[in-house]
């Protein structure tokens, strides 16, 4: 779910991403650093929980809390697993 840049962007520690983080874990690291989207995080985190159950590509572009635009893109792969 995340490599260097993913931290580098939210301003996140390293040592807090690691694997096996779960997606609610990542949402309130990122609401406590202050670099979540601007949207509900309990809605963002099962909107992004069913599209990786259902194995459906996203792409949405969202506002962070600091202004900042990012569009985010997740594409499962074959054999699992998501980039």
């Amino acid at each position: 779910m995340s490599n260097e840049h993913y931290i580098e962007m939210y301003g996140l520690a390293a040592a807090d991403v690691k694997p096996g983080v779960s997606v609610r874990a990542l949402v309130e690291l990122r609401l406590a650093a202050g670099t979540f989207f601007k949207t509900d995080p309990e809605q963002y985190a099962n909107e992004l929980m069913t599209s990786i159950v259902e194995r459906k590509p996203t792409r949405v572009t969202r506002e962070l809390a600091d202004g900042r635009f990012i569009t985010v893109v997740n594409q499962p792969m074959p054999g699992g697993g998501w980039w």
